[in-house]
């Protein structure tokens, strides 16, 4: 939330964490993520403050080039902004930009088949040998991740469904994301690498969370492959092969934490008829 802050005789609302931030300032502090200790120069946090004060209505220019502070008021505005270095550019959260809405961190809106097209397409993007390739990777992140609001006809009978899980997105399809590519392609580069670092983030947890299910061997490890060589659609045709989740379509449309934290479940259960049967023995 903004905080009420007293420079002189001037009173002033201010962020103190990026959730109060408008898109625009967003953007231009963005690159100051993560930013080492060793590298936080005093024009770093001069830029900070211009940002911060420009939602008030002052000439921010002109008021910080007459500002006079004592070395400990000084010490006392870095500190209050160290938040924009101290955040990881991963743990941004940006909900929409230009008519464009992401999923959720925890990925807890996304459909099971969401999270897997998510992970290939970082696949795909990590195995880029040129820049148009890595381009073409970045956008299919993006239009799979940030697509448009449902028309209110859509939207409507939802609204009532206990089973909605509140995304407001047009449901997933290769023909919503292809189109949307065009959509994503128009956006500023600093929202590109906002909302990719925001998503690759989200990835990174959640396969930190199941780390056991992907063999993965650390966290670091955002898209791994599953033991036996399984993919990850791959993996739900599997599912759908076994009768788990109904047919193909259904295990696609199923919550996706719901499936993996199903197979969480069998591999705990799994691991302790393993452990039983050893003392069994």
């Amino acid at each position: 939330m903004k905080i009420d802050f007293q420079i002189e005789q001037y009173n002033f609302k201010i962020a103190s964490e990026w959730a109060d931030l408008t898109h625009n300032q967003m953007l231009k502090l963005v690159s100051l993520c993560g930013l080492a200790q060793e590298k936080r120069a005093r024009i770093a946090y001069e830029y900070i403050w211009k940002v911060l004060l420009s939602e008030n209505e002052i000439n921010v220019d002109k008021f910080w080039k007459d500002l006079k502070l004592s070395p400990s008021q000084w010490h006392q505005l870095t500190q209050m902004v160290a938040w924009v270095f101290d955040t990881k550019p991963n743990q941004l959260k940006v909900t929409h930009f230009n008519g464009l809405y992401v999923t959720d961190y925890n990925l807890a809106k996304c459909s099971a088949l969401e999270i897997a097209w998510l992970n290939v397409a970082y696949i795909s993007l990590t195995k880029a040998t040129t820049e148009a390739e890595a381009i073409d990777g970045i956008h299919e992140i993006l239009a799979i991740c940030a697509r448009p609001k449902m028309k209110m006809k859509q939207l409507a009978p939802l609204l009532t469904s206990p089973e909605w899980n509140q995304d407001v997105r047009l449901p997933l399809s290769q023909y919503v994301v292809d189109t949307n590519k065009k959509s994503v392609e128009k956006l500023p580069p600093q929202v590109k690498t906002l909302i990719v670092q925001y998503i690759l983030g989200a990835l990174e947890a959640f396969v930190a969370e199941f780390d056991v299910l992907f063999n993965a061997p650390s966290s670091e490890v955002i898209a791994p492959d599953y033991p036996e060589g399984f993919g990850w659609e791959a993996h739900l045709r599997r599912l759908a092969g076994e009768g788990r989740f109904g047919t193909y379509p259904q295990v696609c449309s199923t919550n996706g934490r719901t499936i993996w934290l199903n197979e969480y479940q069998a591999f705990l259960d799994n691991e302790a008829a393993m452990a039983n049967a050893e003392l069994q023995k």
